[in-house]
């Protein structure tokens, strides 16, 4: 697994010694696209049409959904593609602060596995989401469980709602399903050549992983005329150095593993960079809190990914 970016602690102090913020602009920064994390995940499950529909209510103007294959070559919506990294334990325990947390077999089970292990049927049987949250003030009755669902529905969803305008689907797959990486390639193409993906939607694909990223990247790059396009997305350092070496157009920056000073910083590069024609678009994710939204609307990246869709668009207007 190659992940994309330097790891370390120098790469990550270079950038907190920095302190760059945006320097005066001769025209106002870009306006970022609001874009739901999960959807509304805070107010429905996450990575349903519940939720998606949830973000554009609250003012989203795209949705992200996280992307897993089985091993009959399904993609669900899913983010946990092993149960049992930490991440996935911590969101299993509801402590991701969100109205409903993954329902997967106990530990010990035979039937506890990774997705990627599983056929479709056996991967619905054993998974959902099961409310453990109070649900924010005005949001709608939430079920006590929700099923889990499949790409194709959040297509058919998408193209029956007009007010969204972009999808970025944060694909979970290892290196050893980068056959699947670019099958998925694949079928975004062919539903954006027979009209199944609306014409009016921007799709990204994101992943951290250069195999993957390069097997979505090489099956997009045969999609001419639609708006369909790969985003190397950079959870460690470097992302501006790293983009430039693999020739990605499309940068995404995640701030996950780094602090907020660095983050910020990087970013401030990454658009300036963008300015001066490096690079076609600029993805910054998961922020949340006003002051932080704010303090990132103000650098100007395409797209800010987000919990909060509702506080994003109220500073926006």
């Amino acid at each position: 697994m190659t992940w994309l970016g330097e790891e370390g602690l120098i790469p990550r102090l270079r950038w907190l010694a920095t302190g760059l913020v945006p320097a005066a602009r001769a025209t106002p920064p870009r306006r970022p696209a609001v874009i739901g994390h999960r959807g509304a995940a805070r107010h429905a499950p996450e990575n349903t049409v519940a939720s998606f529909a949830r973000s554009v209510e609250l003012g989203a103007e795209g949705v992200e959904a996280d992307v897993c294959a089985t091993a009959d070559g399904i993609f669900v919506l899913w983010h946990d593609a092993d149960p049992d990294d930490l991440v996935a334990r911590v969101r299993q325990a509801g402590r991701e602060g969100l109205l409903y947390s993954p329902e997967v077999p106990e530990t010990g089970s035979p039937d506890r596995r990774k997705v990627a292990e599983q056929t479709l049927e056996q991967f619905l049987e054993r998974h959902a989401y099961r409310r453990t949250g109070e649900s924010p003030p005005g949001a709608p009755d939430s079920p006590p469980r929700a099923e889990v669902e499949i790409l194709e529905r959040l297509f058919e969803w998408a193209a029956g709602e007009p007010r969204l305008r972009r999808i970025y689907l944060d694909v979970k797959l290892p290196p050893e399903q980068a056959g699947h990486a670019a099958s998925l390639a694949a079928e975004l193409s062919r539903g954006a050549a027979s009209g199944a993906i609306p014409g009016r939607l921007a799709i990204r694909t994101i992943s951290p992983q250069r195999e993957i990223y390069e097997r979505l990247r090489d099956g997009l790059r045969s999609s001419a005329g639609a708006d369909l396009a790969p985003i190397a997305d950079f959870e460690l350092s470097e992302a501006r150095k790293t983009a430039r070496r693999i020739g990605a157009r499309r940068v995404g920056l995640g701030l996950g593993r780094r602090i907020w000073r660095g983050f910020r910083a990087e970013a401030a590069d990454l658009v300036a960079a963008r300015d001066a024609g490096e690079f076609d678009e600029v993805f910054l994710w998961t922020i949340n809190g006003r002051s932080r939204l704010a303090q990132a609307a103000r650098i100007g990246p395409d797209a800010l990914l987000t919990d909060e869709p509702e506080i994003l668009r109220g500073i926006l207007g």
